[in-house]
């Protein structure tokens, strides 16, 4: 099977999208070699040590065009792919792709990360869910029934599978030790320090100030992620708390982040419910998360739900202070020893959720 990866997301670049991307473009390469392409808007060259550029098959458009002209662009250079491939499979997170796969009689699988945005994106599904070509792969459970429910898709066409994670990439991180990793860091060794990834205005930080403030010297709380611009609302925040301990640090590159997720005592997840696809998201911290080995401190949303739960994290009701800190009080007594939770997650990141095995269930599914 030739399958080719379509977008005009830009790669590279530090957007989540475009590591999720670049991620599956790498696993796909794992399992079809030669049989597999991307086609993707050029991204930011400071950023090109993202893409493995020797073994990947890639063919970068450059266009700064706005978004419509930009879909109709890529709709032609897929009419063109498939014209020129003919058992060629078509794989893309954009309606306008997956609508000229169709019409040029080739089979797609269409990515989706949410519902519909918009009236006419909805109704630009609706016509191309019909087709005996199209197939959708939803990156969450939650989403996929969404998506048979609304669209009348029968559950032959449609795929859930979670988002994942490279485990060995975190092997040499492994090797230097927390301790060392943490005077790298300049994370402190006799303190419980808590760890978040990530965006800060999605991560819903605010929560942290139930247990920081439960022993200032002690704990500490530290965020990675984002610019100084970011913070400004979040340092006000715990600042009129009187919470002096959590540090909040800018964006660092990929390899620094899982040093800090394998340095942490705790690794916090939670997402606000103003950002709309909270509910059926997968996000990729989560599997960072799970192959850092740390305790996880997690939110219980209906997406989350699916990856983590009792047996590989501690979870708490969002909406329940009482909850969250009865999950602290579970976790801390696994501060200082082996946390079977932990481990299990950890065997899950490795075995369930590696970006190999998703990109080959995905394959098995079209094939």
């Amino acid at each position: 099977m030739k399958l080719t990866y379509i977008t005009r997301v830009r790669l590279p670049s530090a957007a989540a999208q475009s590591v999720q991307i670049l991620a599956m473009s790498k696993a796909f390469t794992h399992v079809l070699g030669i049989n597999f392409k991307l086609i993707s808007n050029y991204g930011e060259t400071s950023k090109l040590d993202l893409l493995d550029r020797n073994s990947l098959n890639w063919s970068p458009i450059r266009t700064n065009s706005p978004d419509f002209i930009k879909s109709v662009k890529f709709a032609y250079i897929t009419f063109k792919e498939c014209l020129r491939e003919r058992d060629v499979v078509i794989f893309t997170r954009d309606i306008a792709v997956a609508i000229a796969s169709v019409i040029a009689r080739r089979k797609v699988l269409y990515e989706a990360h949410s519902e519909p945005r918009s009236r006419v994106s909805s109704v630009l599904f609706s016509i191309v869910a019909k087709s005996k070509y199209f197939r959708l792969v939803c990156i969450s459970r939650i989403l996929a029934d969404y998506y048979t429910k609304n669209f009348g898709l029968m559950d032959s066409n449609v795929l859930s599978v979670h988002d994942g994670v490279f485990f060995d990439d975190y092997l040499s991180v492994f090797e230097i030790g927390k301790s060392l990793l943490r005077k790298s860091l300049g994370l402190p060794n006799d303190k419980i320090v808590i760890v978040h990834t990530g965006n800060p205005s999605k991560g819903r930080l605010e929560l942290l100030e139930n247990i920081l403030a439960l022993d200032k010297e002690n704990i500490l709380a530290v965020h990675v992620g984002g610019s100084k611009d970011s913070f400004s609302a979040i340092e006000q925040y715990f600042k009129s708390k009187g919470i002096y301990n959590i540090e909040l640090r800018e964006h660092v590159s990929v390899d620094e982040v899982r040093k800090y997720q394998v340095a942490a005592d705790v690794l916090f997840y939670a997402v606000s419910k103003d950002w709309s696809s909270y509910w059926c998201t997968s996000p990729l911290k989560i599997f960072e998360y799970m192959a850092a080995g740390s305790p996880i401190l997690a939110a219980k949303y209906d997406s989350i739900s699916e990856v983590l739960n009792i047996h590989n994290s501690f979870c708490f009701d969002p909406d329940s202070i009482d909850s969250f800190l009865e999950a602290w009080k579970e976790l801390v007594p696994y501060l200082s020893k082996s946390n079977p939770r932990a481990e299990v997650a950890q065997f899950e990141a490795k075995f369930k959720y590696s970006w190999n095995k998703r990109a080959g269930i995905i394959v098995d599914f079209m094939s």
